[in-house]
């Protein structure tokens, strides 16, 4: 899901695998 643009976030998605 790409709403928040945050480095925090987008760290958390590589993680979590979910885009």
């Amino acid at each position: 899901r790409v709403m928040i643009h945050q480095p925090a976030s987008y760290f958390f998605w590589a993680q979590t695998g979910e885009f």
